[in-house]
């Protein structure tokens, strides 16, 4: 793995996502692949829907890691299924943490999400195929520089430096994780998009770790529209779809939207 590392920038995958497009006119994206883009600051952090995602100093890692195989990408969801096992086990091995996923993007510990994800595709300009794909990460690990707005829905690993005195600084705990994620992150990819026994085994251990099946959601099938319908999560299936039932007994497989566990009747 090459490491980039930035003192601040606007958004890490947005920084990646230009370097895969010079990359495709000049040595190819594969030259690319296994490149990680860090920075200490993002200005324009970004989620899902450019929604903005708070990226102080200090107070998290944020990271965008370049994968570009051999072959073309031809089942982009597992980007995100994979990256969010990734920093599960990784949070698993390092601090003791057993973090939730919430569908299909967010890292959850404790009720409130301290992680998202953000899984990008470079198409190639000839095939018309994903080629190159840069997968952002941001982990809030320290809530202490929090504004009162972001502890309202937002957690983090630690609530103060008392308890990571073990890693002697913030700094070295965010290195270990950003190594630790990385390794998680680039050996299930090299495993589970060649292999589908590796990918249905990748797949159990993400349901696993579901913060929603069994839940009862509010799914809103347009993210931002205002329609919206409550169903009861039965499972993720094999395409990494959500499977849930409505109130009328319909079994219905989202590819995308929203769901939310707020429920207000």
């Amino acid at each position: 793995m090459n490491y980039i590392r930035l003192k601040k920038i606007d958004s890490t995958n947005s920084y990646a996502l230009s370097l895969l497009n010079d990359a495709a006119k000049n040595d190819g994206v594969r030259s690319l692949d296994k490149n990680v883009v860090v920075a200490e600051e993002q200005s324009a952090g970004r989620g899902r829907i450019k929604r903005e995602f708070f990226s102080p100093p200090k107070s998290g890692l944020y990271f965008t890691a370049i994968y570009a195989p051999r072959v073309s990408i031809e089942a982009p969801a597992k980007l995100t299924v994979l990256a969010a096992l990734a920093v599960c086990r990784a949070l698993q091995k390092l601090f003791g943490i057993s973090a939730q996923i919430k569908w299909v993007n967010d890292i959850y510990l404790n009720e409130k999400k301290i992680c998202g994800i953000l899984a990008e595709g470079h198409v190639d300009s000839l095939s018309q195929k994903i080629d190159g794909a840069a997968i952002g990460i941001g982990i809030n690990v320290l809530e202490k520089y929090f504004p009162e707005e972001i502890q309202k829905k937002a957690g983090a690993i630690f609530q103060d430096e008392k308890q990571f005195c073990e890693f002697a600084s913030i700094d070295l705990l965010k290195e270990k994780l950003l190594f630790e994620i990385c390794e998680n992150l680039y050996t299930l990819y090299d495993r589970a998009f060649e292999n589908y026994a590796a990918y249905r085994s990748a797949l159990l251990e993400y349901k696993s770790r579901s913060f929603l099946i069994g839940r009862r959601v509010k799914v809103f099938p347009l993210v931002g529209d205002k329609n919206s319908f409550f169903a009861d999560v039965l499972d993720i299936d094999e395409n990494a779809r959500l499977v849930v039932r409505t109130e009328d007994g319909k079994t219905l497989r989202l590819e995308s939207g929203e769901v939310s566990t707020q429920i207000e009747e």
